[in-house]
């Protein structure tokens, strides 16, 4: 075996730090030489001897200093084990369906570790398992976001733990693991006190598990056929629709640049124009020929790809990344502005002293609305389209005396449908290509463009124009790359001049873009809001079919949460499904007979949640749930069981792993007396209990007052002159319920409105 294992990086540890060596008796010896004792002592675990406690802290620093960056190729046979044995124990072999071949199975194991092992964080955690006792360095955790009080005494804990079972299955090596040590090994991570542990597990056991069973073989498994990705007459497609879309050279200066293509850019872009202005739309994602894809379906449109968690790992964060940023990858359930729980929210700003008195009232977005609804084709389904799947929720629901209603939806009807790759209506098909297609004024867009920062005049307040970079376009089919062949450089920074720049890019986007422009208000990137959710699954005797027809038609709103009716792939159930990787299995070869709804909770908005840049100027999020939100979303978990219950459930899944049952914790009820089990034992302990987001806002909050907002009620930001944002992060506090159809409203609103005077 060669010895040549991090050889580079245990180089520049030598050169940063001391230049002491092991073998201090064999002098001199090159930096080489040193580097290659190393290794082996790295690798060859039986000789750390008295140079324990020297080997540890230089791991130490080469995790640190390579940030996740181990990819030598050198390291791949070692990475490859690591990988073999994760994907076994996730995907037991035992009573696989026989229309399985093995063969299949190692074609797609080998695929998955090529396309995987990419991820540079990914890599860093094969080579961890390939030598476990990298777990009792104190690099391998992140205590900065442990709330316990006593952390040195729990790390101390866990570290001998570790070092206990270490030393009692006397081996190294994940891979060399037997079924049963492995699974002791992950209930050390699940059961550890401290949080970063626990997050661990999730991240590995999240990766297999939605690799595996949205794959071929997790189809065959789960007895479905997954919907299409990419139409099979793409390139055919393509060819007889053109979208003949214009040509154009960059202006020296517009009138307006937006930034970001989602709700609010393409809006506010799209009615710019119509008023004589020349604007550049960017977008920091690849722009996609509609009716091509399902953009849904492709995790290279979400933002980090969708494993953007909060920077403690205890909650998934889920937005776009593409041309029509969140509405080309949500599954387009419209929540009017005009619903009694959106202007509730509404008046509870304006009551906070966030608004006006004259803004967002119920006439203007009453008629702002009704342009929103006719262009995106905004409808209410019919009852006939009620699934099996969503009338679990209606008839639970009416049993549990609550009051179920019909959601609108941006989609066309199963109707309409036929022929198309999929049902959704993005705000690329309303409003930016009619816009870069408008002949008289066209709309200049240009795709995979990230902001850098805004650029300002010299009286430091006055915008200039922006700082900007041009990505390559993703290698995913459909995409075309720079779709009006405007003339600027690529892979290079560049300036673009402006009278106005408008940001929409998002509520993380858009307080980096503030942060890393050097504006200065201590709210920029405070007061999130999240709608964090939850999944309630429950198993019925008779078959669901989660996947066939309109996936979401109904909902339940109550005070505090929304019950909320979805569909789920397998990969999706096989991460919420609580249980050992062989129960998860064997339960998706029921996979038809289970249904699910999610809980939202409408939550808090607070000071201390926020998004950031860190020292390394990457994107980082920190939110927790308050004290107030976790009562909310104990009963609304509730609440959804006992509807499931009464729906016909035989069972009833929460994806915990919290023991609130009093006995093995798996998060499985089978009666209502589970349900109240839960209510009074469920405590929502961070990365014991899977979570998620899709509807952050309120980072640049608007308000009356720089001390407690970052735009005015001009949506300009504070201190600054003629730079605006009209995103969701400009929400106060929580619309109340989705928000897109607000965020459109409102952006059409700020529009119509920002050239009156």
């Amino acid at each position: 075996m060669k010895h040549t294992l991090l050889n580079s990086f245990i180089l520049l540890v030598l050169i940063s730090c001391s230049t002491q060596s092991v073998h201090e008796e064999r002098t001199p010896a090159s930096a080489k030489e040193k580097a290659q004792d190393l290794s082996i002592l790295f690798l060859n675990k039986s000789s750390y001897g008295e140079n324990k406690t020297f080997i540890r802290s230089l791991i130490d620093k080469v995790i640190v200093l390579s940030n996740g960056k181990i990819l030598a190729k050198d390291s791949q046979q070692f990475r490859q084990r690591s990988h073999r044995a994760l994907f076994d124990y996730f995907f037991p072999k035992a009573a696989l369906p026989a229309a399985i071949s093995e063969s299949a199975v190692n074609q797609f194991n080998s695929k998955l570790f090529e396309q995987i092992s990419k991820n540079d964080s990914v890599a860093k955690l094969h080579l961890v398992l390939e030598d476990l006792s990298f777990l009792v360095t104190h690099a391998s955790y992140n205590l900065k976001f442990e709330n316990e009080g006593n952390v040195e005494q729990l790390l101390k804990k866990d570290q001998k733990k570790i070092i206990q079972f270490l030393n009692k299955v006397n081996k190294n090596s994940f891979a060399d693991l037997s079924e049963t040590e492995k699974t002791d090994f992950f209930n050390l991570l699940k059961g550890s006190e401290l949080q970063c542990r626990r997050s661990m597990y999730f991240k590995i056991q999240a990766l297999y598990m939605s690799s595996i069973y949205d794959s071929p073989i997790g189809e065959k498994i789960a007895g479905v056929k997954l919907p299409q990705k990419v139409r099979p007459d793409i390139d055919d497609f393509m060819k007889s629709h053109p979208l003949n879309i214009p040509q154009v050279k960059a202006a020296e200066k517009y009138d307006v640049i937006v930034v970001g293509s989602g709700p609010a850019g393409s809006v506010i872009a799209h009615e710019i124009i119509k008023k004589g202005k020349s604007v550049l739309l960017l977008e920091g994602g690849s722009f996609f020929h509609p009716g091509t894809i399902d953009s849904r379906k492709f995790s290279e449109f979400k933002e980090s790809a969708g494993n953007r968690t909060t920077d403690d790992d205890s909650i998934i964060f889920r937005a776009g990344t593409v041309s029509g940023g969140g509405t080309s990858i949500n599954i387009d359930l419209a929540f009017s502005p005009e619903l009694p729980e959106v202007n509730k929210q509404i008046e509870y700003w304006r009551s906070q002293g966030h608004i006006d008195h004259d803004q967002f009232t119920p006439e203007k977005i009453q008629k702002a609305y009704q342009f929103i609804s006719e262009k995106v084709g905004t409808r209410t389904p019919s009852f006939d389209e009620i699934n099996t799947n969503n009338s679990i929720l209606f008839e639970g629901a009416k049993r549990s005396g609550y009051v179920p209603q019909l959601y609108d939806l941006n989609t066309y009807s199963p109707a309409q449908r036929r022929e198309k790759i999929t049902d959704k209506k993005s705000s690329v098909d309303a409003f930016i290509l009619p816009a870069m297609l408008n002949r008289k004024n066209p709309l200049h867009f240009r795709p995979d463009a990230y902001v850098e920062k805004i650029l300002f005049a010299e009286d430091g307040k006055t915008v200039r124009g922006l700082q900007a970079k041009i990505r390559k376009a993703l290698n995913v089919p459909g995409v075309i790359a720079n779709p009006m062949g405007l003339n600027f450089p690529e892979e290079q920074s560049f300036e673009i001049a402006a009278e106005k720049i408008i940001i929409c890019a998002g509520s993380m986007g858009t307080p980096k873009i503030l942060l890393d422009s050097g504006i200065k208000n201590e709210n920029i990137g405070r007061h999130i809001v999240a709608h964090p959710s939850m999944p309630i699954i429950g198993k019925f005797s008779q078959n669901i079919n989660i996947l066939d027809g309109t996936p979401s038609t109904v909902y339940v709103p109550r005070v505090g949460y929304i019950l909320e009716s979805t569909s789920a792939s397998p990969g999706y159930a096989a991460v919420m499904m609580p249980g050992t990787p062989s129960e998860v299995r064997d339960r998706l070869s029921s996979f038809n007979q289970y249904a699910g709804f999610g809980v939202m909770v409408v939550d808090e908005s607070t000071m201390k949640n926020k998004v950031y840049v860190d020292q390394n100027k990457s994107l980082q999020i920190h939110y927790e749930l308050t004290e107030v939100d976790k009562d909310k979303f104990i009963e609304g978990i509730a609440d959804a069981a006992q509807i499931m219950f009464r729906a016909g459930a035989s069972e009833v899944l929460i994806p915990s792993s919290e023991n609130f049952l009093n006995d093995s914790g798996i998060g499985i009820m089978h009666s209502l007396k589970d349900v109240e089990l839960l209510r009074k034992n469920l405590k929502l302990v961070k990365s014991k209990n899977i979570i998620t987001s899709a509807h952050i806002q309120g980072t640049a909050r608007m308000g009356t007052d720089p001390s407690n907002s970052v735009v005015d009620s001009r949506q300009e930001v504070w201190g600054t002159k003629n730079l605006y944002v009209a995103d969701s992060s400009i929400h106060p506090y929580s619309v109340g319920a989705n928000p897109m159809q607000t965020i459109y409203t409102l952006a059409k609103i700020f529009a119509d409105e920002l050239y009156e005077d």
